[in-house]
């Protein structure tokens, strides 16, 4: 198992009961801050229409919530198109997500990316890798770009043409 992993799954054990019943960011928020403080550590916390990231020095762990999954994708979706990047051929550009269930809930790892919004996607990938990806992630921006071991990778994909009916 990598080990960024395997810290990962390591600080969900230990946050996962500050997690219990939070359901929406605010709880999440108040909860995080309550372990930071009991636990000196600086975890943050970003979020978008139905995730949650809890971002560490060397990995993020995302987590669903909220009703609008369905609108605009999940973890799951993410997890999915990863797969289906990595069949095609293309799994090098999108960062890995791993899932793991702790104390009931679902949450997904990934590595941390450095630079996020200061990458360029079309400036970094030969032409055939940028279509290919323009043409399978809807949300692409540079705020969803960062780079892994000097690669240019994107780090959130859950709005993709697996989950859009009209693909």
């Amino acid at each position: 198992m990598t080990d960024y992993i395997t810290r990962a799954n390591r600080f969900l054990h230990e946050i996962a009961p500050y997690l219990i019943g939070a359901y929406t960011v605010n709880e999440v928020i108040n909860r995080v801050s309550q372990y930071n403080e009991d636990h000196h550590r600086a975890v943050q916390i970003a979020h978008g229409a139905t995730r949650i990231a809890l971002i560490t020095s060397d990995y993020v762990i995302k987590f669903n919530y909220g009703d609008d999954v369905n609108e605009y994708g999940g973890c799951e979706e993410e997890e999915e198109f990863y797969a289906y990047a990595c069949e095609e051929g293309f799994g090098a550009y999108f960062a890995a997500t791993t899932g793991t269930t702790v104390s009931g809930r679902k949450f997904w790892i990934m590595p941390r990316a450095s630079g996020v919004g200061r990458v360029w996607l079309y400036r970094n990938v030969p032409a055939v890798v940028y279509e290919w990806i323009i043409d399978h992630v809807y949300d692409l921006h540079n705020g969803n770009l960062g780079m892994i071991d000097g690669h240019v990778v994107i780090i959130d994909y859950a709005l993709n043409t697996l989950n859009d009916p009209q693909a």
